[in-house]
């Protein structure tokens, strides 16, 4: 096996934070949170970026509510900024042959 190194850098850089930001919200224009996130998108991507270079970085609280369609189950959600972004920036380098890939 293969050893890769410097995955944090890529995940944690700007280029990348930016894409996940493009991959997070395709098709989720209209969502609140997408909205909200929209009006500071430089400063938040700048402010995630910084959290993450610093490591202060936390996952926010999970929003859990009950869906009845097609069946019952419970559904965990985190806020778009910054949990989502997060979550496909890692996506973007650990998984590069499905996503789009960061060259660094």
């Amino acid at each position: 096996m293969k050893r890769t190194g410097n995955l944090y850098q890529r995940i944690i850089s700007i280029e990348n934070l930016i894409e996940a930001d493009k991959t997070a919200k395709k098709g989720k224009a209209k969502q609140y949170g997408v909205q909200l996130h929209n009006k500071n998108q430089k400063p938040n991507i700048l402010k995630l970026h910084e959290m993450l270079k610093s490591k202060t970085y936390q996952t926010s609280t999970y929003d859990i509510f009950k869906v009845y369609e097609p069946k019952e189950r419970e559904v965990y959600r985190l806020p778009y900024f910054p949990d989502r972004i997060t979550h496909h920036a890692i996506m973007n380098v650990l998984e590069p042959t499905q996503r789009t890939h960061i060259a660094v």
